[in-house]
């Protein structure tokens, strides 16, 4: 039976070459330069002692084609493409060589560190020390949580990627990534948000990244519920008056409801004056008007209901006289009823009067006046109104 690979021990975390025992080793002093006889060095070079070091670092720094020879082959070896690849293309191994990635691309100065490294092809080998520290952040891909509970201290990170994902300052939980809530069963609540008894200045925010709010419930006790763009306007619904309105820089809306089934939809829209109007579309991919209110008055030119009014013009002494009123835009058919009446303000029963409606069009209606004074022309206005079936 094959022994278990050895479990590798943990690398150690203590910093070994510091400071102070840099200090303690100093620096050789035997150099070119420096050494009484040249033979002296070239002996050490020749023994390959430690105190032959610091020559050859003479040697780098002195001779132009030593220098220039080390420089090109470091040269040669950084501008080659370089990549960490996973060992396999499993899962984990894949996981491995994304955080093996991370920490290379943390590591302040990462090129000159390989530069530095690079002497080794002249020296023989390069000298480097790992400091190894802890982020505080726990690795949800293979740690094992054996615990009742989890508990982050402030600042403190959740990784399950490449990044921090998931934070705790204190005050509040952070996600760097998107979150996603799906309900385990019909009976289980996918997400359940409710607010603590105190303090009451709390609020449900949806922010953009600006930021700005485009979706909030106050903290009021009457639970406002204020749905806004990151420019422009809004809905607010403010329970306390049963009213749904329009806030932000432009508070003109367009409102549609839509009622399914047999229920009713009744619309009272309103500014904040108390004023306004409310307008009835059809339901077509280019909506129709069918009906309009506003502060002034009721809509002359709706798809259902039409009204206007055009002179008469001068009806001669016991004559009569066809009038013509075009609506505003046509009806579909000539299936509506219309109601018309002549205005004329002579006092006397001897004036004009509508005799009859003679016909109907889509685009208006003609109708017979008649002036009854059969000594003087007579000029009015008439006035008609229609609703389609």
């Amino acid at each position: 039976m094959p022994e278990a690979a050895a479990i590798p021990k943990q690398p150690v975390a203590d910093e070994l070459i510091t400071s102070e025992v840099l200090a303690r080793v100093g620096t050789n002093p035997i150099a070119f330069s420096g050494a009484d006889n040249p033979s002296a060095a070239w002996r050490l070079m020749l023994s390959d002692t430690p105190g032959a070091f610091p020559l050859y670092r003479d040697l780098e720094e002195k001779d132009g084609q030593i220098s220039s020879a080390l420089e090109t082959r470091k040269e040669g070896v950084l501008r080659r493409e370089r990549k960490l690849v996973a060992a396999s293309g499993t899962a984990a191994d894949e996981r491995r060589a994304a955080f093996a990635r991370e920490v290379l691309a943390a590591i302040p100065n990462f090129e000159n560190i390989l530069y530095e490294l690079l002497d080794a092809a002249g020296y023989g080998f390069t000298v480097a020390e790992i400091l190894w520290e802890q982020d505080g952040s726990i690795d949800l891909a293979s740690a094992i949580i054996a615990s009742a509970a989890l508990k982050l201290a402030n600042s403190h990170i959740i990784r399950w990627g490449s990044s921090a994902d998931f934070s705790f300052d204190a005050s509040k939980f952070t996600f760097n990534k998107g979150g996603q809530f799906i309900s385990a069963s019909a009976s289980t609540l996918p997400l359940w948000i409710r607010h603590a008894a105190s303090p009451t200045s709390d609020y449900f925010l949806v922010q953009n990244s600006t930021p700005a709010t485009i979706f909030s419930i106050d903290d009021s006790p009457d639970g406002r519920v204020e749905i806004t763009p990151g420019a422009g306007t809004g809905l607010f619904l403010d329970p306390t008056i049963s009213a749904l309105g329009a806030q932000g820089a432009n508070t003109n809306i367009v409102l549609d409801l839509l009622s399914k089934g047999t229920g009713t939809v009744r619309v009272n829209a309103r500014n904040s004056s108390g004023t306004g109007g409310f307008a009835v579309y059809d339901g077509a991919a280019s909506p129709k008007l069918m009906f309009s209110v506003t502060n002034t008055g009721v809509g002359n030119n709706g798809a259902g209901f039409k009204h206007g009014r055009v002179t008469t013009g001068s009806v001669g002494a016991g004559a009569s006289a066809a009038v013509t009123l075009t609506w505003g835009t046509a009806f579909a058919d000539t299936n509506y009823t219309a109601t018309c009446s002549v205005v004329e303000t002579t006092a006397s029963t001897s004036t004009l009067r509508l005799h009859h409606l003679e016909s109907v069009a889509t685009t208006g209606v003609t109708v017979r006046v008649v002036n009854d004074d059969g000594g003087a022309a007579h000029t009015g206005t008439l006035h008609c109104t229609a609703v389609h079936d």
